[in-house]
């Protein structure tokens, strides 16, 4: 449960790997719902103590389901497109951490590709090149991270 949550030096050597080759994959992946969401804002708060007037927790949650589903149908409808190195960086993962924890193969790649590169590049696509300008909606970054959580 802990591999991809520490920050030693080797996570984020992959990290920063990752960002260098991954931009157009990212943009491909989850930049079409990143553009659906800073474009249309629909109202995705689901915390009671900062809800706004006039929202509804049950319709924010359904907002925040459909876009988690819509960042997931995109995300599997783009495995064909996943770059080389990183099928590299799966496989790889999947061979050591299966002969050392087996069964756990699959956790490994999913931690890292959705704790180390999609989710991050989710809450700040700005910062991974997915956008090219930054966010200044406060409500559209809440919405990504709401969103990003679900997906964790």
């Amino acid at each position: 449960n802990t591999l991809f949550r520490l920050n030693s030096f080797a996570t984020k050597l992959m990290v920063q790997y990752c960002k260098l080759l991954g931009v157009d994959y990212l943009r491909s992946s989850v930049g079409p719902e990143i553009k659906s969401i800073l474009a249309n804002a629909r109202p995705m708060e689901m915390d009671p103590a900062k809800l706004p007037p006039g929202q509804n927790i049950e319709e924010n949650f359904q907002n925040v389901k459909n876009s988690a589903e819509r960042f997931l149908n995109d995300i599997k409808k783009s495995i064909p497109e996943c770059p080389g190195p990183f099928r590299e960086i799966c496989s790889f993962l999947q061979k050591t951490v299966g002969e050392k924890f087996p069964g756990a193969e699959h956790t490994a790649i999913a931690g890292f590709m959705f704790l180390r590169f999609l989710c991050p590049a989710i809450i700040a696509p700005d910062g991974f090149r997915v956008i090219s300008n930054p966010i200044q909606s406060k409500d559209a970054r809440r919405s990504l991270v709401l969103v990003t959580k679900v997906l964790q």
